[in-house]
C-alpha cells in the first residue's frame, strides 16, 4: 500500500480510488493538527433534508482569521448517511483549500464524488441511456435575451435582492448585457443565501460554559484528554469550543451520569 509521510514523520497510508492516490480526511486532520494544533475547524448545517444534506466548515487561526471556507452536499441516493458524508465533504475541501492532501485530493476535480467512500460500480445494464437529443447550452459568455433577463428579474425579486446593487457591482446598467454565467452564478448564490436563511444552527457555547464542563469533568476525575476523545468520538469535534448548546448538555449529562441523553 503506498503512502505520504508528513514533514514530522507520521506515515500516513493512501487509498486506492479508481486509480488515484486518495488521502482520506481522518489523515488530512492528522496531518493539519501536526503542523496546527491551536487552529479550528467550525462546521454548520446549511440545509438538511430526508433526501440531502448541504454543509459548510471553515478553519480559522488562532486570531479568529477565516483561512478558508468550503461547502459540500450529499444526497441519499448517492449515501445514505448523506449528513455525516457532507460534513466529512466539507472539513476534507476546506484542508484541501488550506494545503493539506490537496494534490490527494480528487474530490477537487470535476466530476468527482468522493467522500472516504467510493460509489458502488454501475451496473451498465440498469444505467439509464444517454437522450438522444441533448439539450442546448446556453452560450456562457454571450449575453442574455430579454426573456432570460426577465426570468433573471422575476428571480431577484423574489429573493428581494437589489438589481442595482447587481448591476453596479458587475458593472453593467442592464440585465441583457449579462452574461449566462454571470446569470448562473448569481441564480446560484441566491440559492446559497435563500438555504442560509432557511437554517439556524444552533448556538456555540460560551467560554464560561467550557469552564463549567472542564469544572464537572475535573470534579469526576475525568481528564481534559479523556473529555476530547469523548466529543471526538461523539461528534467528530476537536475542540470544545466548537461544541453547541445542545451537545454541551450531553456531554455534561454524560460526565456527571454515565449516559448520553437521547
Amino acid at each position: 500500500m503506498s503512502s505520504f509521510t508528513t514533514p514530522k514523520g507520521t506515515v500516513l497510508p493512501f487509498l486506492n480510488l479508481r486509480g488515484k492516490d486518495y488521502l482520506q480526511v481522518a489523515h488530512r486532520l492528522v496531518w493539519f493538527r501536526e503542523e496546527h494544533p491551536d487552529w479550528e475547524i467550525f462546521t454548520e448545517a446549511v440545509s438538511i433534508t430526508e433526501t440531502s444534506s448541504l454543509f459548510r466548515a471553515f478553519i480559522k487561526d488562532p486570531s479568529g482569521r477565516v483561512i478558508a471556507t468550503a461547502h459540500k452536499r450529499e444526497d441519499k441516493a448517492h449515501f445514505q448517511d448523506h449528513t455525516e458524508k457532507a460534513e466529512t465533504g466539507a472539513v476534507g475541501r476546506a484542508l484541501a483549500y488550506c494545503g493539506y492532501g490537496t494534490q490527494f485530493a480528487p474530490e477537487l476535480e470535476e466530476g468527482e464524488r468522493v467522500v472516504d467512500a467510493p460509489l458502488p460500480k454501475s451496473d451498465p445494464k440498469s444505467d439509464p441511456k444517454p437522450d438522444p437529443k441533448p439539450k442546448k447550452e446556453l452560450p456562457a459568455t454571450k449575453t442574455l435575451s430579454q426573456v432570460h433577463a426577465d426570468a433573471l428579474l422575476k428571480r431577484l425579486d423574489a429573493s428581494k435582492t437589489s438589481v442595482d446593487d447587481v448591476l453596479k457591482g458587475l458593472g453593467v446598467t442592464k440585465l441583457t448585457e449579462l452574461t449566462y454565467d454571470q446569470a448562473m452564478k448569481i441564480a446560484d448564490r441566491i440559492k446559497q443565501d435563500e438555504a442560509l436563511a432557511k437554517t439556524k444552527p444552533l448556538a456555540r457555547v460560551t467560554e464560561a460554559q467550557i469552564t463549567r464542563l472542564y469544572t464537572i469533568a475535573t470534579n469526576h476525575k475525568w481528564t481534559r484528554e479523556r473529555v476530547h476523545e469523548f466529543i471526538g468520538s461523539e461528534y467528530g469535534l476537536t475542540s470544545t469550543k466548537e461544541l453547541n448548546k445542545e451537545q454541551y448538555d450531553v456531554v455534561c449529562n454524560h460526565i456527571m451520569n454515565g449516559k448520553v441523553l437521547s
